[in-house]
């Protein structure tokens, strides 16, 4: 047996069942699962690094908290150098660091200890919070003034202490207690700014869904061919291709969907290879929001064949089914 991923010819002892989509994002029945394909070893990595960053850091991340597939007592797993929260109110407060929080009514956010500075350009403020400022190897933006004006924002005593101390290890004495009030009352609801990081990381997951899915299709042969090999190391070792793997698309993949209304939540794959082109093409969105393009090859010279697949993965009904009428399937060129 040939791992997909590492290509080395192993026992069959030594492979593994990997899911398609990764188990964090839902169990669904007569799931797609590959067998006899991924080597253990690699489903093991998978699972410690890239499958993790997908689970807990990035916008799909939050996506299953808010569609119940991660329960709310978990919030708190959410990466937050990856996941940042701020608060979208006007005035003076704009920008304070927030973190998700347990609530079992729900998705609720807490504020977390820092220290709001002026900018030296004065405009609006510039927030730090503790772990930042408790990081040795943390760079403070030239932007922000650490001469004066600066503002705690603690949840206690020790707190406070820590965020002193953390200054003065920058050079910055603060002797001054402040008690800040925000205008911010429990159990009101606020506008919030989620910042995401999309990276090398991420897209390799992304990647990995949309090999996954080509393995499962009755093409799983071409994803041994020498021509997907880029793409097969940029998901294994995060060697860079020469081309893009994956980008960004602009538009639903459903024909009906628009940018503010979503036929379903559900997860939804697809893959294509145009006729009279060497492109072959996936696409990967979970939770019908964010699309990703993956190319998971530029230049396949094989038998052409008709390939154009998609599934839609009902998170509510726990179901797959096979999509009849799919859209965009064909890579814009930039």
């Amino acid at each position: 047996m040939i791992c997909i991923y590492c290509g080395r010819e192993l026992a069959r002892l030594e492979f593994s069942r990997e899911h398609v989509i990764p188990e964090a994002f839902g169990l669904f029945e007569q799931n797609l699962v590959l067998r006899d394909l991924v080597c253990r070893d690699c489903n093991q990595y998978f699972g410690n690094t890239i499958d993790l960053v997908l689970a807990r850091g990035s916008i799909e991340a939050l996506d299953r908290l808010r569609h119940g597939l991660k329960p709310g007592s978990e919030a708190t797993d959410l990466r937050r150098d990856r996941v940042q929260l701020t608060w979208a109110g006007s005035g003076e407060w704009h920008g304070v660091i927030m973190q998700f929080a347990v609530d079992p009514e729900g998705l609720a956010v807490q504020l977390i200890p820092q220290v709001r500075f002026a900018r030296r350009d004065e405009r609006a403020y510039v927030f730090i919070p503790l772990e930042l400022l408790e990081d040795p190897n943390y760079q403070v933006t030239p932007e922000t003034n650490t001469s004066g004006g600066m503002l705690l924002l603690v949840d206690s005593d020790a707190t406070q202490e820590r965020l002193i101390a953390a200054l003065k290890a920058r050079g910055v004495d603060f002797n001054k207690k402040n008690d800040v009030a925000l205008p911010i009352q429990p159990g009101q609801q606020l506008p919030m700014e989620i910042t995401v990081t999309i990276d090398s990381q991420l897209k390799r997951c992304i990647a990995k869904i949309s090999f996954n899915y080509l393995a499962s299709t009755e093409w799983r042969d071409l994803v041994l061919h020498q021509d997907l090999t880029a793409t097969r190391r940029f998901i294994r070792y995060g060697e860079r291709a020469p081309f893009t793997v994956v980008r960004m698309g602009s538009k639903p993949i459903l024909l009906g969907d628009s940018d503010n209304w979503r036929q379903t939540n559900g997860h939804i794959l697809t893959v294509n290879w145009p006729a009279n082109s060497h492109e072959v093409i996936g696409q990967v969105s979970l939770f019908n929001q964010a699309r990703y393009l993956v190319c998971l090859s530029p230049n396949l010279h094989a038998v052409w064949r008709d390939i154009r697949s998609g599934h839609l993965f009902d998170i509510e009904r726990r179901e797959i089914t096979r999509l009849g009428n799919v859209a965009g399937l064909v890579l814009p060129r930039q």
